[in-house]
């Protein structure tokens, strides 16, 4: 991170408006005379099938990589679309419904953990943390990528509530 640059992430479940709010902080900041870059959204750019545990991991490490890239650029503020935790929710939902039964789940909860581990340790890279509430409305426009399951996405939410409240700053 350069000096005096300004890191901020945008979090929540699928659909919430997170790429709406940043497009809007960046032009915000664009605006005020900043120099600014965007951390897309990792997941839509994902070559695995999305819903498995190597698609998870594929994308958190990805974010992981992204972050550090803006954070190396002589830029005054990097927002992020996603969080380091966001993926995370998604991920334990997989090990939730698709690996509880199976013989490497102690495996995959472990690796869980430990990916978990490093992006607490990661988060404090965030000057401001901004999580953006569940929006059913959102959540059903035409979009080939997000789940429209209003359950599913309750329950996302929900693990955002236990994993990822205390980050939110604004």
């Amino acid at each position: 991170m350069t000096k005096n640059q300004l890191k901020i992430g945008v979090c929540g479940v699928h659909g919430a408006s997170k790429t709406t709010k940043v497009h809007e902080l960046r032009d915000q900041y664009i605006d005020a005379g900043n120099s600014v870059y965007v951390v897309e959204e990792i997941a839509r750019s994902c070559p695995l099938r999305l819903g498995t545990v190597k698609a998870q991991e594929w994308i958190w490490e990805h974010q992981l990589e992204a972050e550090k890239h803006a954070m190396s650029l002589d830029v005054d503020v990097v927002i992020c679309d996603r969080t380091v935790m966001d993926n995370l929710m998604y991920y334990l939902n997989v090990i939730e419904q698709h690996v509880f039964m199976h013989e490497e789940y102690a495996k995959v909860i472990r690796r869980w953990w430990g990916l978990y581990d490093e992006a607490v340790r990661w988060m404090p890279t965030y000057d401001r943390v901004i999580r953006m509430p569940l929006n059913l409305e959102w959540l059903q426009v035409d979009d080939p990528v997000r789940p429209k399951d209003e359950e599913y996405a309750r329950w996302i939410d929900l693990l955002f509530d236990i994993y990822v409240q205390r980050y939110v700053t604004g």
